[in-house]
């Protein structure tokens, strides 16, 4: 009797027969489903050629739109270059303008250089008089922070403006305002110190500025620590130009000497 042969063998004709079935079974339906497969939603898909439109004319068209993109991008470029040279042509304008303006300020500040001159001469003074002339006017810097001060009868004021000059004595006092702007000049003068008892104090003198001269009479002031206007002097500058008129402002009073002693007026 022939022994039975034990050995086990999985891989034989059958089990190829199985599998040959199965991959038969799934290639069928692949080929069936296959018209029902999605990509995706979000999946980016080539566009369908039109109908009717020649594939060799649509490369030329694509071809043509990426020529017109590099056109359009230089001629972004060259808009920008443009319009940098815009904005330093107007930052040099503005220069220019800021430098015009300056010009023409300093323009205006020469022409207004038209000094104002007055001189007083005292005639009649005691030992320990103090007198001076002061200009009370309405400059005043730019922000409005400083202004010309008011007269002070009870003390000597000094020139308050750079440029301006004054000076004074026992026989005289001067004052020079140098940059006259717009407004009204009132010329004073301050006794600041006067023996009343040794008779009344006497001046006399003169303002001028470039084109006009104007005598101060004769005046007699009787009282210390008094403010006499002697003349006014009054600039405009607008649509007529720079100018400077003089007005003697003397009050008819100061011009008349004070009864001496025995009601006889002195000379």
């Amino acid at each position: 009797m022939k022994p039975r042969n034990r050995e086990v063998n999985i891989f034989n004709m059958s089990l190829l027969d199985i599998l040959c079935g199965a991959l038969g079974t799934f290639c069928f339906l692949m080929l069936v489903l296959f018209p029902y497969y999605s990509i995706g939603k979000n999946a980016k898909q080539a566009p369908d050629i039109p109908p009717g439109v020649d594939p060799k004319t649509l490369e030329e068209a694509k071809a043509r739109i990426q020529q017109l993109e590099d056109t359009l991008k230089k001629f972004q470029d060259f808009t920008q270059g443009v319009q940098g040279q815009l904005t330093a042509a107007q930052a040099e304008n503005q220069k220019l303008k800021d430098q015009l303006k300056s010009v023409s300020k300093f323009a205006d500040q020469m022409e207004m250089r038209n000094p104002i001159v007055t001189n007083l001469n005292f005639i009649q003074t005691g030992n320990d008089d103090t007198a001076q002339i002061y200009v009370e006017d309405d400059r005043q810097t730019t922000d409005g922070t400083r202004r010309t001060p008011k007269v002070d009868p009870a003390k000597i004021q000094p020139n308050f403006w750079p440029g301006d000059m004054a000076g004074y004595s026992l026989h005289g006092a001067y004052f020079v305002v140098r940059d006259t702007t717009p407004g009204k000049y009132r010329i004073l003068l301050k006794v600041v110190k006067h023996d009343v008892a040794a008779g009344p104090f006497v001046a006399q003198g003169s303002v001028e500025q470039a084109a006009q001269f104007e005598v101060i009479p004769r005046f007699w002031v009787t009282q210390a620590q008094a403010v006499v206007e002697v003349a006014q002097v009054t600039v405009t500058y607008g649509g007529k130009g720079y100018a400077q008129q003089i007005a003697i402002t003397l009050p008819k009073e100061a011009q008349q000497p004070p009864p001496a002693a025995g009601g006889q007026q002195q000379k």
